[in-house]
């Protein structure tokens, strides 16, 4: 006789409440290959708030390409539970995962996954004829998800008309059609080059400034880079979960919040960071100090390193403004 799901399990009001769109407790996946049993996941607990920018990492066979699947509702966990904006999946039908994949998240894959003889718009359309959205409003909505990604241009172009990066682009906006609460994307950059790589991260950046939930699935350490938070997976289990604030868009209201933790001392992550900052700013009037700056600038991103150089400048860092636009404008030269 199944056991019945307690139903304060099936919808927890208290994960919405805290802003918590993705939790999993004891996720474990194990696949049946011949007469042995593998587990790709081992018990995966992890919570992933809204508008957060977060990067799942590991080397091939590490099981993020599995969570991926259990995350997006494409797959079902052997144990565990995983709640998704408030409900327990494992308790929705078919029809309910189905729409959930439709409307609640934005898919983005490595090999784009275009209809070669559709133009851009229609490729975009296709989550609202599905759903059974009406052409004026298919049409409507298709363009302006085109327009975030800066390809309304090229709408009418199929994918053999289009370069690499351009088709990611198309199916980006694709995964925004449905103004979905969630964007996964899988190894987004795999099939580009270095420099188109990048012009589709900025992308992402500007996706997440403007309030949308990015999970990004890579084995690339410079592509993760770019999210707030990488969540690095080995042998099925989660190895180590960080906070970053390495991203090109990082905002000022932000960086001005770092400088205000450490002045009151604050015990937070940030603060611990910003102290380090602090440390390193007082002593760089010498040879060792830059040195240390020039390494950190290198972990953080030369954009981050050079935002927080200059709003320490303007706010004159506890003293040390002016001792910072010296020696800091050498590190940024070298």
């Amino acid at each position: 006789m199944p056991v019945e799901t307690p139903a304060s399990d099936s919808f927890r009001e208290d994960l919405v409440a805290d802003g918590i769109n993705i939790k999993t407790e004891g996720l474990v996946k194990t696949y049946e290959m011949g007469a042995e049993l593998v587990q790709a996941l081992r018990g995966v607990n992890m919570e992933i708030r809204k508008a957060e920018y977060v990067a799942i990492m590991g080397p091939s066979g590490s099981g993020k390409s599995t969570l991926m699947n259990l995350i997006g509702c494409l797959d079902t966990p052997t144990s565990g539970k995983y709640w998704l904006a408030g409900r327990l999946v494992s308790d929705l039908d078919d029809d309910e995962l189905a729409s959930i994949r439709n409307k609640e998240i934005g898919f983005v894959f490595q090999t784009f996954n275009l209809l070669p003889r559709a133009t851009a718009l229609h490729n975009v359309e296709l989550p609202l004829i599905y759903n059974g959205t009406p052409a004026e409003e298919r049409i409507a909505r298709a363009k302006k998800a085109l327009e975030m990604v800066d390809l309304v241009d090229r709408m009418m172009h199929k994918p053999n008309e289009l370069s690499g990066g351009q088709r990611q682009r198309v199916a980006i906006a694709r995964a925004l059609v449905n103004n979905p609460s969630i964007v996964l994307a899988d190894e987004p950059t795999g099939n580009l080059d270095s420099q188109t790589g990048e012009e589709i991260m900025g992308v992402f950046a500007r996706l997440h400034g403007q309030g949308n939930t990015i999970i990004l699935v890579t084995h690339e350490h410079d592509i993760a880079q770019h999210a707030h938070r990488i969540i690095h997976i080995r042998d099925g289990k989660i190895f180590s979960d960080e906070a970053w604030l390495s991203s090109p868009y990082l905002d000022r209201a932000g960086v001005q919040d770092l400088f205000a933790a450490t002045a009151m001392g604050s015990g937070n992550r940030t603060a611990s960071f910003a102290a380090d900052f602090q440390r390193m700013f007082a002593g760089f009037d010498g040879v060792a100090g830059q040195h240390e700056l020039v390494v950190e600038r290198k972990q953080i991103g030369s954009v981050d390193f050079d935002l927080l150089l200059l709003l320490a400048v303007e706010e004159d860092f506890h003293g040390h403004g002016g001792l910072v636009l010296a020696a800091g404008l050498q590190v940024v030269g070298q």
